[in-house]
């Protein structure tokens, strides 16, 4: 852009731009983040995921992006942050629009709760002596 399509450009106008930049961004992105999940590239398709997620991303298929970042977090083991995704994803998205999220998010708050009050392991039993039989003498 020039300075005089700056200084002829409306604020508006302008601003209107930066959105639709930043809606064709998001759409790279979340086409990214599919073509990543699908190839098994998970680590790089959470980087992209979480660039969206953090920002209340909300287009056309958003919801594949919170499912792919809530599935890989959990299988990293990483289950505060599922629910942090799950707030986000339930800001845009009726609760009862998918169950895999409902799953991710109860079996995260499961895993919270076993790490944070761990059972008790069990007391070893002793194992009880063995008795030995006199022996008979020799004839």
């Amino acid at each position: 852009m020039n300075i005089l399509d700056y200084l002829f450009k409306s604020k508006e106008q302008r601003e209107k731009e930066a959105q639709e930049a930043e809606e064709k961004r998001d759409a790279e992105l979340l086409s990214l983040s599919d073509k990543l999940y699908k190839e098994g590239k998970y680590d790089e398709c959470l980087e992209v995921s979480m660039q969206l997620v953090n920002k209340d991303f909300f287009g056309t298929g958003y919801w594949s992006v919170y499912l792919h970042t809530a599935s890989i977090l959990y299988y990293k083991g990483r289950y505060k942050e599922v629910l942090e995704v799950e707030k986000h994803y339930h800001r845009f998205c009726d609760k009862d629009a998918d169950s895999k999220m409902d799953w991710y998010v109860s079996y995260s708050k499961i895993a919270i709760a076993e790490q944070e009050n761990p059972l008790p392991k069990p007391k070893p039993q002793p194992k009880p002596t063995p008795v030995l039989k006199p022996q008979s003498a020799p004839v």
